[in-house]
């Protein structure tokens, strides 16, 4: 007997019903992940790598939300909604691979559930959006760029076009935020850059869609589940951009410092935000910043350190003055390429300039 009988369907973890396979979202739905519906009023998306389950959590929530997305952002969890994973899932079988490999394949598919209050979800069972049918005859009216037509639209540097794209569909944006998980860093900076261009364009018209951005992409920071890699370093370049529509979330950058995962990205978030408004930052994390400099892990001192340069403060000269011996290197990002740097040459950098 061949051994994917034995192998289970995945079922609601709310009503532990069987659930039908997510599908590709089309023209009533333009998401960046396969979605599902279960009839208790759950939904679900599918995120095939197991690495970007905070977008994901923020696609469910606004498609868990209808017509009204703006209402993700208020919500309690479980006090206005539920939430839960079902992992080891392949997409292949629509079955549950508890040793999370398959004949060679590592099986590493996610499906992740919410279920608003029933005070807060539409009635029927679809949750306000029905999935169109699957006959090959019914075409979606609005083709959506694939991942890669973007990650060649950022690579051959087409800011204006991804700019226009983003201004007839906001949809552009979420797009733009998956590239931002890819395994290759030189991509995954180019698209940081493109994506906080781009949010700064289309704050001229649709601002509130950027806010939404900003805080999917915080709220996606903050799953410890996810690997977020590009997720703070992309909030913190939209909002070095339009501190003055978004100021309000640095002290949300300046928590991730405590966060041993998230700490380097905070670093260079608030480096290039203290970039062009020094005084933004150091009000709020200059001291927890210094502190840093102290950090075993080179990265964590260098960026410290770099950081440091971009917002100056009391007391840095000594700081700079202690680190000249560091042969230590790190690697950064300087918004065009990324440099490797010896710690104690760029604290040298630094007091010559002060000095000029």
């Amino acid at each position: 007997m061949p051994l994917f009988i034995s192998l289970q369907k995945p079922r609601c973890p709310f009503c532990d019903q069987e659930i039908s396979p997510p599908r590709e979202p089309q023209d009533l739905y333009t998401g960046d992940f396969e979605v599902g519906f279960c009839p208790c009023g759950a939904v679900f998306v599918h995120d095939a790598t197991g690495h970007n389950i905070g977008a994901a959590m923020v696609e469910a929530m606004t498609v868990a939300c209808g017509p009204h997305p703006q209402m993700a952002w208020d919500l309690i969890p479980g006090e206005d909604y539920q939430e839960a994973l079902v992992e080891h899932y392949d997409h292949r079988l629509h079955r549950i691979i508890p040793t999370g490999e398959w004949e060679g394949r590592k099986i590493r598919g996610v499906l992740y559930f919410v279920r608003l209050r029933e005070g807060l979800r539409s009635p029927g069972p679809s949750n306000t959006l029905k999935m169109p049918p699957s006959s090959p005859t019914s075409l979606p009216k609005r083709r959506r760029l694939s991942r890669h037509q973007l990650e060649e639209l950022i690579n051959s540097g087409q800011i204006e076009k991804l700019k226009a794209l983003a201004r007839a569909s906001t949809a552009v944006l979420r797009s733009l935020q998956k590239v931002l998980y890819s395994p290759e860093a030189t991509l995954r900076w180019k698209a940081v850059i493109a994506l906080a261009e781009v949010a700064e364009d289309l704050c001229e018209i649709k601002v509130s869609a950027v806010g939404d951005l900003v805080k999917g992409l915080i709220w996606a920071s903050a799953d410890s589940a996810a690997t977020n890699w590009g997720a703070l370093e992309a909030a913190g370049e939209i909002i070095s951009r339009r501190p003055d529509l978004f100021g309000q979330f640095i002290p949300n950058l300046v928590a991730f410092l405590k966060d041993d995962t998230n700490r380097e990205a905070a670093l260079w978030a608030l480096g290039r935000i203290g970039r062009r408004h020094p005084t933004l930052v150091r009000s709020r994390a200059f001291l927890i910043i210094r502190a840093l400099l102290e950090d075993p892990d080179p990265q964590i001192r260098g960026h410290a350190l770099w950081a440091l340069t971009q917002i100056g403060g009391p007391g840095l000269k000594a700081s700079l003055k202690a680190l000249l011996d560091d042969e230590a290197s790190f690697n950064l990002f300087d918004g065009q390429s990324i440099h490797q740097l010896k710690i104690g040459q760029l604290a040298k950098e630094a007091l010559e300039t002060r000095k000029g």
